[in-house]
């Protein structure tokens, strides 16, 4: 993300004017990249989080001696006339980042898509705590090393420095997306307070080369463990994305819009624009599509002009292609489009990839591609399956890999196998036997249909 590259600069340029405030340059360089920044991400609001943590910090060492037991006597500032210059600078620089097309109006949107489905849906804004439930610690692991890090050399960092990594450690606690902040932004803070340590373990064991064997070792074992997705192998996206799917909608050219899966829309602009237009991207502009998408997605059976909802809506929107997967378990579970398309003859399942299902609309335009491409649509069921117990084998402490497992199973008519997949969902979390989860096993169980 550019705002990753962005919080380093404004970290440094902060450092770097409560330094040495003298210069018209030096200046306007924070305001400079606040304008562009905020121009370019959202993400411009943590800048402004940031110089404000770096303005209550001046305002402690100033007046908050006598408050706060702390290491507040930082020498860097020259006198309150560089304070004074410090403030402008900070104050002007976050009244230039509301001169971007959304101005103020990006902070209450944010608060707004807190605890919403949209929110709820995304995995980077999940608490590591989340993923430590299901079996998942590398996120709590990589903040825990950073706290032990810096707290041993505590007394090597300044009070602007410690109170601005504290905050981005309880941001990383919240949510896994400010994980890649703390990581960029700490590590010269880390490198700084730890060089005297490192340089005498260097020395110790340079004669026995350990350092560069070490330093060799952990490269080697990053790089083969990302093998597939190395950044010089070609292309190096498409192990995440539907780039069978995309060329083959390029070369057949199947008629009317296409609805797409909410994380393939920044791929499928970039593959398939301008012949195709996505029907939602990742960047969740628009929270009233987004609620549109879900309902899609859901396949709403809810009555809508004589139709299922779904229906209406893709109809509405004039669209005759779609793009999924088989089943997204973080999302909304088990993608009950499927499931609708899979059972409605209006559909035809015409190509599959690694991630990715693509179905079309029997029309008179793409009755060729349907006749030269058309699959059995239990296919479908099978990526479901597959790619549900992907996620399965990746996180096995997570509940909802086995109720999409076990919906699957049920649509397919394989009673038993779903009976087994819910009854373990059960067992990870038993609050579910108050849910409709809970009827529904009733019933399996005492082999009533569902």
């Amino acid at each position: 993300s550019l705002s990753y590259i962005f919080a380093v600069i404004l970290v440094y340029l902060l450092e770097n004017l409560k330094n040495n405030s003298e210069g018209f340059f030096r200046q306007i360089r924070i305001p400079l990249v606040m304008l562009i920044w905020a121009n370019m991400h959202g993400g411009f609001i943590l800048g402004d989080a940031i110089i404000i943590l770096y303005m209550a910090a001046e305002g402690i060492r100033l007046y908050g001696k006598k408050l706060f037991a702390c290491n507040c006597e930082d020498k860097t500032f020259a006198g309150p006339r560089s304070s004074l210059h410090f403030f402008a600078v900070s104050i002007g620089s976050i009244l230039i980042s509301f001169a971007n097309p959304n101005t103020y109006k990006v902070i209450p949107t944010l608060i707004e898509l807190e605890g919403t489905q949209y929110s709820a849906s995304i995995e980077d804004l999940l608490s590591p705590f989340k993923y430590v439930a299901i079996g998942d610690y590398k996120y709590l692991l990589i903040i825990t090393a950073v706290v032990l890090l810096l707290i041993t050399k505590v007394k090597q960092l300044g009070f602007n420095s410690i109170l601005m990594i504290s905050a981005l450690v309880f941001l990383s606690l919240t949510r896994v997306r400010y994980i890649p902040f703390l990581l960029f932004i700490s590590t010269p803070f880390i490198a700084f307070a730890w060089a005297g340590s490192f340089n005498k373990l260097s020395l110790k064991l340079e004669k026995f080369h350990l350092l560069f064997l070490t330093v060799f070792a952990l490269l080697s074992f990053l790089m083969l463990g990302n093998r597939e997705t190395a950044i010089l192998k070609s292309p190096s996206i498409s192990s995440f994305y539907p780039e069978a799917s995309a060329g083959f909608i390029m070369k057949e050219k199947p008629e009317g819009e296409l609805f797409n899966e909410y994380t393939f829309g920044g791929y499928l602009i970039w593959s398939l624009y301008p012949d195709y237009r996505v029907f939602i991207d990742g960047r969740g502009l628009a929270q009233p599509l987004f609620s549109t998408y879900n309902t899609v997605l859901s396949g709403s059976i809810e009555d809508t002009a004589g139709i299922p909802q779904w229906k209406a809506i893709l109809q509405a929107y004039r669209v005759k292609s779609i793009l999924v997967p088989g089943s997204n378990v973080v999302g909304v579970g088990f993608t009950r489009l499927v499931r609708r398309l899979v059972d409605d003859d209006e559909w035809s399942l015409v190509f599959v990839d690694k991630e990715a299902l693509l179905f079309v609309k029997n029309t008179e335009q793409n009755r060729d591609i349907i006749r030269a491409h058309s699959m059995p649509k239990s296919l479908a069921y099978d990526k479901a399956l597959e790619q549900a117990d992907r996620y399965r084998n990746r996180y096995p402490g997570d509940w909802n890999a086995y109720a999409t497992l076990g919906e699957i199973y049920l649509y397919m008519g394989k009673t038993g196998q779903a009976l087994l997949n819910f009854e373990y969902a059960f067992r990870i979390n038993p609050s579910l036997q108050s849910t409709s989860f809970g009827k529904l096993i009733e019933k399996l169980r005492a082999g009533r249909d569902y």
